[in-house]
């Protein structure tokens, strides 16, 4: 019997101190997963926008140039002239469950000691509610396209994607639910005007922006933490950079 005991409070000891680390890793791969496919979906959604109107660009798809203004954002409800036509031919394409303004949502930034804020710091802010629970906020929706100042053979000729941007979006994967985590459960990405979505800080993006990835995630610390550390709460400041990070890592948060 003290055997047993003995061996039943090793096994109670050894349970106590791996059930956190269990825990917490399978909460990221919950994550990672919710943030597939929430990737999926949009891009999903772009490319039907892209083949209903025969079109290469974002930018010519009856989608695009359905806004009534230089950009749909996430001041304008689904009744302004800027967004109205753009929200009723989005949900042609993504189910969306509704639109309204941000209320009880704050989140915060990976980096430890971060205060929880609204979106952009504006409770009247619009949030785009989809059928799978992922929520989309602090997005643009360009009706014409912007475009880099690197030509797009050059972009490509460095294997960029994304010659220009239709807009830029955040996902927060698994909506209201907790923990509202910029880097855990919310996520940054432009949109290409190929319909890809593009991971702030990745080499994409940096490419498009600056010619170079010499300030993508994995030489940046500031974006997501260092390369092949879990240090992203210590060095990173947003968390804007962990999509990135999470893709180039074949769909594995190691932070």
């Amino acid at each position: 019997m003290a055997e047993v005991l003995i061996t039943l409070g090793i096994i109670g000891v050894v349970a106590a101190m791996t059930l956190p680390t269990l825990i917490s890793n399978h909460k990221k791969q919950v994550y990672v997963t919710q943030l597939k496919k929430s990737v999926s979906t949009l891009e999903q959604a772009f490319q039907l926008a892209l083949a209903d109107s025969g079109v290469d660009e974002l930018g010519n798809t009856d989608l695009f140039l359905s806004i009534g203004a230089s950009e749909c954002n996430l001041l304008n409800d689904s009744n302004s002239q800027a967004c109205s036509d753009f929200y009723t031919m989005f949900k042609k394409y993504i189910k969306i469950i509704d639109i309204k303004k941000n209320t009880n949502y704050k989140y915060s930034y990976i980096k430890q000691g971060s205060t929880p804020i609204y979106p952009q710091g504006d409770t009247n802010n619009y949030i785009i509610s989809l059928a799978d629970s992922s929520l989309i906020f602090n997005y643009r929706f360009y009706k014409e396209q912007q475009t880099s100042s690197y030509t797009c053979d050059f972009i490509k000729s460095q294997g960029g994607i994304m010659c220009a941007q239709s807009g830029l979006l955040a996902i927060d994967v698994n909506g209201k639910k907790g923990p509202n985590i910029e880097g855990r459960d919310i996520f940054l990405f432009y949109i290409a005007s190929n319909g890809k979505l593009v991971p702030y800080w990745s080499r994409n993006d940096l490419i498009f922006a600056e010619g170079s990835d010499a300030q993508a995630w994995y030489n940046n610390p500031t974006a997501c933490g260092t390369k092949g550390k879990a240090d992203a709460e210590e060095k990173a400041t947003y968390g804007s950079g962990c999509a990135a990070r999470i893709i180039d890592n074949g769909w594995v948060m190691d932070y």
